[in-house]
C-alpha cells in the first residue's frame, strides 16, 4: 500500500551574488564569476545555509578576425557547458529545470571544462544565418573520485533572430569500480519568434552503458500578452522502455516591475511513478520569485 504525504512551506532556498567584467582596452580577457548561499537542511530540522562558488571562468578573446567580433575565443573555469544559446538554464522564463539537464545531463551545470567557442554573425539586414560553435573537454568526477575523460560539442544557427536551430554532443570514456561507464549523448532544438509567442521544442536521447537508455521530448510556449507580462508553459516527458514516462508539467507568470527587477508565481506538477527520473514519484509544487539584479 501506498502512503501519502502533504508538505507546505515557504523559505528562502537560496541567495546569489554575481560578477563580470572585461579587462584591457579591447576586452581581451573577460570574467565571470557567481558566489552564493544555498539552503541546507540539518539533523535537527533546523535550516543553515552553505556557501557556493558557481559559473566562475576566464575567456580570452578574439584569437582570431577582428577585435569584437569573437569568431575564436578560449575559455576555461566552471560553467553549464554544452547548452544552447537559446536553450539552458539562465535564459529560462520557467524556472524549473530541464530533465534534458536534471535527468540526462547532457548539459551541466559549474562543470570544469576547457573550451573554445566563437560565433560567425551575420550583416544586420541580411538573410545569412548567424553561427555559434562550442567544443570542449571536461572533467567529470565519480563516486569513487575517478575521472571520466569527457567531451562536448554543439552548433547552433539563427536566422533574422527569428528562428533558431541547434544541436549538441556530449560523449564520455572512463571506468568505474571496473565497470565501463562510457557513454554518448545528443539533442536536437529549435526555437520560433513569432510576434509575441515564442515557441520551443527539442528531443534528446542518452545511452549509457551502466544505465538506461533515455529519451527526453521537450515543448515549450511563451506569450506576452501585454507589456511588461509573460505566460509560459512547459511539458518535459522522460522514457524508458518497460517503464511508465516521467512528466513535468510547469506554469509560469511573470510580472516585470523594472528592467532589472521582476516577480514571477510558478506552478510544477511532476509525475513520475517508475522513477525513470531518479526523483520522487509525484510532486506538487507552488515557488514565488522576487528577482532584482544590482
Amino acid at each position: 500500500p501506498g502512503k501519502e504525504t502533504e508538505d507546505s512551506d515557504i523559505k528562502i532556498e537560496e541567495v546569489e551574488l554575481f560578477t563580470a567584467g572585461a579587462m584591457g582596452r579591447e576586452g581581451k580577457i573577460s570574467f565571470h564569476a557567481i558566489v552564493g548561499l544555498e539552503e541546507v537542511a540539518g539533523s535537527d530540522a533546523s535550516t543553515d545555509f552553505d556557501a557556493f562558488v558557481g559559473k566562475a571562468f576566464v575567456q580570452i578573446n578574439d584569437l582570431v578576425g577582428p577585435a569584437g567580433e569573437g569568431r575564436l575565443n578560449i575559455r576555461a573555469g566552471q560553467w553549464e557547458t554544452g547548452a544552447l544559446p537559446f536553450l539552458n538554464q539562465e535564459q529560462r522564463i520557467i524556472k524549473a529545470g530541464y530533465f534534458a539537464r536534471s535527468s540526462l545531463n547532457i548539459f551541466r551545470p559549474d562543470e570544469r571544462a576547457v573550451e573554445l567557442n566563437g560565433s560567425i554573425v551575420a550583416p544586420e539586414d541580411s538573410y545569412l544565418p548567424t553561427h555559434r560553435y562550442s567544443l570542449g573537454i571536461s572533467s567529470e568526477d565519480t563516486k569513487d573520485d575517478d575521472r571520466i575523460k569527457g567531451f562536448y560539442s554543439t552548433y547552433s544557427l539563427t536566422i533574422g533572430e527569428a528562428l533558431s536551430l541547434g544541436a549538441l554532443f556530449r560523449g564520455g570514456m572512463g571506468k568505474t569500480d571496473g565497470a565501463d561507464t562510457s557513454y554518448v549523448k545528443y539533442g536536437l532544438a529549435c526555437e520560433l519568434y513569432t510576434g509575441p509567442v515564442i515557441l520551443t521544442a527539442g528531443f534528446f536521447k542518452s545511452d549509457n552503458n551502466s544505465g538506461p537508455t533515455l529519451d527526453n521530448y521537450l515543448a515549450e510556449a511563451a506569450i506576452m500578452p501585454f507589456k511588461r507580462f509573460l505566460l509560459a508553459a512547459r511539458f518535459d516527458m522522460v522514457a524508458e522502455n518497460d517503464r511508465d514516462d516521467a512528466v513535468q508539467l510547469s506554469l509560469s507568470s511573470r510580472y516585470n516591475i523594472l528592467s532589472n527587477m521582476y516577480v514571477m508565481v510558478e506552478y510544477r506538477r511532476l509525475t513520475d511513478e517508475d522513477g525513470v527520473t531518479g526523483g520522487m514519484e509525484e510532486e506538487r509544487r507552488v515557488r514565488f520569485f522576487l528577482v532584482a539584479l544590482l
